[in-house]
């Protein structure tokens, strides 16, 4: 696995005009929630996916229903494994057939806390985070390829 370190820097005033695909706009929401973002991302496309990752990032309850939303599922389970606490994340019985082990088993590796609730390999999963960030701040990435194939890329910030 390729690891990249990356610096931020102290500041920075832009303005991003993207397409609104469901894949860029919960990246977007990703991102916005990880850098505690005072600012809405808008033009963010109209599907069930960012729906229901808006409502996830701004509720705060114990077990999160994703519903069927793929992108959601996927995103979420690297974000939860860096945001303190302990969730749940599910979805439709035809998301919890959806494999997911290859994106545990990165996180994992990286030092995330996450167990299956029923059948390994397969949400539902328990994601934990307890205490700080001693090594810094771990943002998983995974790019996904043919038949939801990952290939993972971990950032360290």
């Amino acid at each position: 696995m390729m690891q990249i370190k990356v610096t931020a820097p102290a500041k920075i005033h832009t303005t991003i005009q993207l397409p609104s695909s469901k894949s860029i706009s919960n990246r977007a929401l990703i991102i916005n929630a990880l850098g505690n973002g005072t600012h809405h991302p808008e033009n963010l496309s109209d599907c069930d996916d960012t729906r229901v990752m808006i409502r996830a990032l701004n509720d705060d309850k114990e077990t999160i229903d994703i519903m069927a939303a793929g992108t959601a599922m996927r995103f979420l389970t690297a974000y939860l494994s860096v945001t303190p606490g302990t969730r749940i994340i599910t979805g439709t019985e035809r998301m919890q057939q959806r494999p997911i082990q290859i994106l545990v088993n990165a996180l994992r590796e990286l030092g995330a806390e996450i167990e299956y609730v029923h059948k390994e390999g397969y949400p539902p999963l328990r994601i934990a985070r307890h205490g700080g960030a001693e090594s810094g701040l771990l943002v998983g990435i995974f790019l996904y390829g043919k038949d939801d194939e990952a290939v993972p890329y971990a950032f360290i910030l």
